[in-house]
């Protein structure tokens, strides 16, 4: 392999190093709110008040489940 394949490559792989910390502050960032839409649900049973539709909700607590299984979150 030629020095010059060799570079491209080290810049490809720091080119989706890159991208892969972008889409993890994505991941944390999201993992916040759908957490926050949660916990205000919880808020909204315990006051009795309008609540979300239980197949979204069944979604949201999925979502933060597999979020806390897969390490998301885990420095917030």
């Amino acid at each position: 392999m030629s020095l010059l394949a060799i570079a491209d490559l080290q810049a490809q792989l720091q080119r989706r190093d890159a991208r892969i910390a972008e889409l993890e502050a994505v991941a944390g960032k999201l993992f916040e709110a759908v957490t926050m839409v949660r916990d205000a649900d919880e808020d909204c049973i315990r006051d009795h008040l309008t609540r979300i539709p239980p197949t979204a909700r069944g979604l949201i607590d999925a979502a933060v489940a597999d979020a806390s299984v897969a390490g998301v979150g885990a420095t917030s």
